[in-house]
């Protein structure tokens, strides 16, 4: 059997970069079938030309439902950067904490522009009410409607776990949401369905951004990542939730370094966010950094969102300094 495998990676500016390895195999196919790859990281902003190999190792995969044929297989094949930290830290993490069961949930938002950087299918956006747009009906341009529910669709023949789509408060803004999953499987799993919006925009002559904040005057996008443990969701689990809270506000300034770039101008205390050089927290505010949700609070027991992390943002880094910061 032919194998077409995607080869995805992570470039110096947290952005996805993709090549095609092709190559004959016969078995059920496991991650060590991968082969090791190398590409030109002086060309992705991660090493200098005069030394520029660096190693592709592949850690995780899933089939690729937007191509079929009868003679080939085709797969989307992440993979860490030989040499780099962020996949191991979190693995030694979770290794250390995995008998608390944590789990996470990411919703994913992120804006359709135009060719010329502009909302798609959006004229003269100044002027538009916002309340008009969030979990709509109706006001979306249909090319819209249609890479969202074809995005959904290949995720979910892919294996992965949305769990949610929704249109945003911004004009062609919209959110998925993975999970709830392992500290591991919601970050793989976000970064290929990253990888299939993408591609699948693109086939519409759309672009996706991931940018935090890319019109000044609306809405920005986040990566809000709901956070839970056993102990959470048991009974009175929300006197834990409040212990990590606490935990949270003393690491404050760490975490921001670690949830994206650009994230200042989305962080102004407007805007549905709380000011990035302050912490808080509230039941059901959206402009908390730490969120409890109205069923949470109803249940006294469930998970937290931590409203902090940009739509950018990299979610290894992010999950793994949670972990750190309530469970060690």
């Amino acid at each position: 059997m032919i194998i077409i495998a995607e080869y995805i990676w992570i470039d110096g500016d947290c952005n996805i970069r993709t090549k095609t390895k092709i190559f004959d195999h016969q078995n059920k196919l496991n991650i060590s079938d991968f082969p090791k790859w190398n590409f030109d990281g002086s060309s992705t902003g991660q090493s200098e030309t005069k030394n520029s190999d660096l190693v592709l190792n592949p850690i995780y995969f899933k089939s690729n439902p937007m191509f079929s044929s009868p003679q080939m297989e085709y797969y989307i094949v992440l993979c860490e950067i030989e040499g780099t930290i962020e996949y191991s830290k979190l693995v030694e993490t979770y290794n250390n904490t995995f008998q608390l069961e944590p789990w996470f949930g990411i919703e994913q938002e992120y804006i359709m522009i135009d060719q010329f950087d502009k909302l798609y299918g959006i004229d003269e956006y100044d002027k538009l009410n916002s309340n008009r747009f969030y979990c709509n009906i109706g006001n979306t341009n249909p090319i819209c409607r249609k890479i969202i529910n074809e995005h959904t669709r290949i995720c979910i023949d892919s294996g992965i776990k949305i769990c949610g789509t929704n249109t945003e408060v911004t004009p062609s803004q919209f959110e998925f949401q993975i999970g709830p999953l392992d500290p591991l499987e919601v970050c793989n799993q976000l970064w290929i369905a990253r990888y299939f919006l993408i591609s699948i925009a693109e086939k519409y002559s759309v672009n996706i951004t991931f940018h935090p904040k890319p019109f000044s005057n609306l809405n920005g996008s986040g990566a809000h990542t709901n956070y839970s443990t056993k102990k959470t969701r048991e009974d009175n689990g929300i006197s834990e939730i409040y212990k990590m809270i606490d935990k949270l506000s003393k690491k404050h300034k760490e975490h921001i370094e670690v949830y994206g770039k650009y994230n200042e101008l989305r962080l102004t205390g407007t805007n549905e966010t709380a000011n990035i050089n302050e912490f808080k927290y509230g039941e059901c505010d959206r402009t908390s950094s730490i969120r409890i949700p109205i069923n949470v609070s109803k249940d006294k027991k469930g998970y937290l969102e931590d409203r902090r992390p940009a739509s950018n943002m990299n979610p290894y880094l992010v999950v793994q300094k949670i972990l750190e910061t309530t469970l060690l």
